[in-house]
């Protein structure tokens, strides 16, 4: 005879099983038991260390997002996420997988990533794939970049003539 049992976290720490035979003329066996260990996997968690939540990017420049997650088995996976002023996402596989682990991932912002908000998002995985909640801070992105001039008359070297009227376009 054989009976399943579905584990669930709710049986942890442990559970027992205890089990008595009875024959044909009825004897019955003495109790014969076994306790089983439950072990329950935490899902991982994450946090974003750096930059600090309100900092200040310029385009044209980069962003050292460094992320920290940590699990009761091991973190094995940790990403993150953009959006706002610019889309884009990576991934840093943590092999073999650690209890905790540490990464920084250098983000660049175009010279074309407009003004405005900038909302970065980390999330860690662990051995079993259970995933952490999600961590995220927005940063502010500036134009830093100064603007372009160009002379296109007179060129360079051109002379004028004394009583005459010079006239400079941009």
């Amino acid at each position: 005879y054989d009976a399943s049992i579905p584990v669930t976290a709710s049986l942890a720490p442990s559970f027992s099983v205890t089990a008595r035979a009875t024959d044909l003329a009825g004897n019955i066996s003495t109790p014969a038991g076994v306790t089983v260990t439950v072990q329950t996997d935490l899902p991982p968690s994450v946090q974003i260390l750096s930059p600090a939540d309100g900092s200040v990017a310029n385009s044209g420049g980069s962003v050292s997002l460094r992320v920290l997650g940590t699990d009761d088995r091991g973190v094995s996976r940790l990403a993150y996420q953009t959006s706002g002023q610019l889309t884009l996402s990576g991934a840093f596989v943590v092999s073999p997988a650690a209890p905790t682990s540490d990464v920084t991932f250098n983000i660049a912002l175009p010279t074309t990533t407009g003004p405005g908000p900038l909302t970065l998002r980390a999330a860690a995985s662990d051995e079993s794939g259970a995933s952490s909640p999600t961590a995220s801070i927005t940063l502010t992105v500036v134009d830093a970049s100064a603007p372009t001039v160009q002379i296109l008359s007179p060129a360079a070297g051109a002379s004028v003539t004394a009583g005459q009227i010079a006239t400079v376009m941009v």
